[in-house]
């Protein structure tokens, strides 16, 4: 691999990183760096491994800085700490870099943006980690001070404490150190076929039967790798959609051709589910969203589909906008914390807070406390989160049927599954009036 070529992916991973932590979500992040970057395929794939990889393993990086930091983490300015961060990662989680590039261009980076001080701090820092990456590798570097659970758990799958105590409300210790370990690693791809257009079938079955489908529904799969130029000319021509399958089961589980119509949904983001409906014949269907830009992408999801035009609309759940005609069913995808989906969203780890657990839960009651005072009788609401956080999930439904005065009940409903292979783990629930 060309060194400059080498150096732009770097630099572009920088650049990404930075933005992603002043804010931006890492995806769409990513994708501007990519679209306005000079870059290569291969120093593209580089790049993304390496932004994707440092916010899987973060917490773990700074651990590992923080021992071989004889003065301690404060003293380095934050964007040379984030620096060293990454060229560890490159050093102790990739294998087509020699060590010695690596170490001489994270150096001279710091030496260059700072000071030559500086500059020598990451030469001995990096060429010890580049001396001791068996121990690095080993459980027990992370327990050398014989932390408790939380802590070691925290340290090994770089995970916020406050985060894995949650898990640990969910499921017994032996599920969440499968979901810890399962957040380091990227999610399968999942695809959905769009059976709404001719030569969706012989697709579906040519994926199916390669070596890495590893999970398969009616009409998605679930891949450990695609070819990436052959899924853009499929998804040209409407054939298919990139959609998480977990998500997909998310929904197949709850038996929407089953739903009385109209059905609103309520909550459509970029139009995901709202395809997923339209492919699965539930044609008599709203969509809307609270930001306007969403409804835009939706409109255009659509259409690149081939399907039906429905009525799409900006709206605050919260404020349901009818008056006359009601839906017979509510698609309530809420906004949540994502703690479900941490091996695609690894950035959400170092950007959520407590805090912001909070205001999802009330933002999350208020969505369905108005959604359910609207549902007619024989009606049905739907709810689905991304998260294994209990208060976002069956309590926050507990709740909302306990102080409801209609005779509203529970369904049917779905826990997240710490042994599904798909390592996204989402929460569903349907209530009828």
């Amino acid at each position: 691999m060309g060194t400059s070529k080498t150096s732009s992916a770097r630099t572009s991973a920088l650049k990404v990183i930075d933005r992603t932590l002043h804010g931006l979500d890492l995806q769409a992040a990513l994708n501007a760096a990519l679209e306005t970057q000079a870059l290569s395929g291969p120093d593209k794939n580089l790049a993304t491994q390496l932004v994707y990889g440092f916010f899987r393993l973060q917490l773990r990086l700074e651990f590992i800085l923080t021992v071989y930091l004889t003065q301690g983490k404060a003293f380095l300015p934050t964007p040379v700490f984030r620096t060293l961060s990454l060229g560890v990662y490159e050093i102790c989680f990739l294998d087509r870099i020699p060590d010695y590039a690596t170490v001489n261009w994270y150096v001279q980076k710091i030496k260059k943006g700072f000071s030559s001080r500086l500059g020598g701090v990451a030469n001995a820092v990096l060429r010890r980690v580049c001396r001791e990456k068996k121990e690095i590798a080993s459980r027990e570097f992370y327990a050398h001070d014989h932390p408790d659970q939380v802590t070691f758990w925290s340290r090994l799958y770089a995970c916020p404490d406050w985060i894995i105590r949650i898990c640990l409300q969910a499921f017994d210790p032996e599920k969440t150190e499968i979901l810890l370990e399962r957040s380091l690693h990227p999610p399968p791809v999942g695809l959905r076929m769009n059976s709404t257009v001719p030569g969706w079938s012989k697709l579906y079955a040519q994926y199916r039967e390669t070596d890495n489908c590893i999970h398969c529904l009616d009409h998605g799969l679930a891949l450990t790798t695609v070819q990436d130029s052959h899924i853009r000319s499929a998804e040209k021509e409407g054939l298919l959609t990139r959609q998480s399958l977990a998500a997909q089961e998310a929904l197949e589980q709850e038996h929407p051709q089953s739903w009385p119509g109209p059905i609103w949904d309520a909550c459509a983001g970029r139009g995901l589910k709202t395809g997923q409906l339209l492919e699965s014949g539930c044609t008599k269907l709203w969509a809307s969203d609270l930001h306007l830009v969403k409804m835009l992408s939706c409109q255009r999801e659509l259409a690149r589909l081939h399907l039906p035009q429905i009525p799409l609309f900006a709206a605050d759940a919260a404020k349901p906008p009818f008056h006359r005609i009601r839906p017979q069913t509510i698609l309530l995808d809420v906004p949540c914390s994502g703690l479900g989906v941490l091996s695609r969203r690894p950035d959400i780890k170092v950007k959520r807070s407590p805090q912001d657990l909070v205001n999802l839960v009330q933002r999350q009651s208020s969505l369905l406390a108005s959604c359910l005072a609207i549902l007619p009788r024989g009606g049905r609401l739907v709810y689905i989160s991304c998260t294994l956080n209990p208060e976002e999930n069956e309590q926050l439904i507990r709740t909302a049927l306990k102080q409801g005065h209609r005779s509203t009940k529970l369904q049917s409903e779905h826990h997240p599954d710490p042994t599904n292979l798909l390592g996204e783990y989402f929460y569903t629930a349907s209530i009828t009036y």
